[in-house]
């Protein structure tokens, strides 16, 4: 998982790549709509405001679309995993993009306007509501660059 400490930090880090712009976009927009309500930019982007995007002690791991999470106004508090490190409890569904996954990972606490990019040999757990929602992206791996080196 990459932590940006602003969305200008995380296009810098992926400059020249227009989906960027895209995301700069939702994650700007996403203020202004009601927590729980998905939205989607073209067939790359979809995002929702939620204070918890996961229920449950489960881990997700997606296939198709890295999962992004930009903390709003007040600190969101995530679980990591390399999916390697964990147990299979649902396989994989191609209608959900979601694999189901038990254990532990790394805590790890984002402040207000910081942003995780998670990689998609990782999987996440939200441990607990945040009190503001934060802005949960998904973004297409076909239109997902690499981050610089």
């Amino acid at each position: 998982m990459q932590i940006h400490d602003s969305l200008a930090a995380l296009e810098h880090c992926r400059a020249g790549f227009p989906i960027w712009g895209r995301l700069r976009e939702a994650i700007t927009a996403s203020s202004s709509h009601a927590v729980g309500q998905m939205h989607s930019l073209g067939d790359a982007i979809t995002f929702l405001r939620t204070p918890r995007r996961h229920r449950g002690d489960a881990f997700v791991a997606h296939r198709r679309y890295v999962e992004i999470v930009a903390a709003a106004g007040s600190p969101v508090l995530l679980e990591v995993a390399p999916i390697a490190d964990l147990v299979v409890t649902t396989p994989y569904c191609d209608l959900s993009d979601r694999e189901l996954l038990a254990g532990a990972g790394e805590r790890v606490r984002l402040e207000p306007g910081q942003i995780a990019v998670l990689e998609l040999q990782e999987a996440i757990r939200y441990p607990e509501e945040a009190a503001e929602a934060p802005t949960v992206l998904h973004v297409s791996v076909e239109r997902f660059p690499a981050a610089a080196a």
